[in-house]
């Protein structure tokens, strides 16, 4: 039930015990993506460009806003091929 709560936005999500960095190269690496992320302007974080499955993309998304709270400020990307994307520009911050 908090589970099906949080998803709808009506629980607070706990508090972080690790930087957002860390989280989503963590979750990345499960999903098999090879990201770079660098430190942006008021605590957001930016991601370099990378082409990636969607599939493995999408799930890593939803696993950083679901169940962590890490919010997308800011996502471009461009059609790679019939299953994959290249995400262009992605930035993120903790939910306040």
């Amino acid at each position: 039930m908090q589970d099906q709560a949080s998803t709808h936005g009506l629980l607070g999500h706990p508090a972080l015990t690790q930087p957002i960095k860390n989280i989503l190269l963590e979750e990345a690496k499960r999903e098999n993506l090879a990201i770079t992320l660098e430190n942006g302007p008021d605590n957001t974080l930016t991601i370099h460009p990378v082409t990636a499955p969607l599939e493995n993309v999408s799930r890593w998304l939803t696993t950083a806003q679901v169940t962590y709270g890490i919010v997308i400020e800011d996502l471009q990307f461009t059609l790679a091929g019939n299953e994959e994307i290249t995400l262009r520009h992605l930035s993120f911050r903790e939910q306040q």
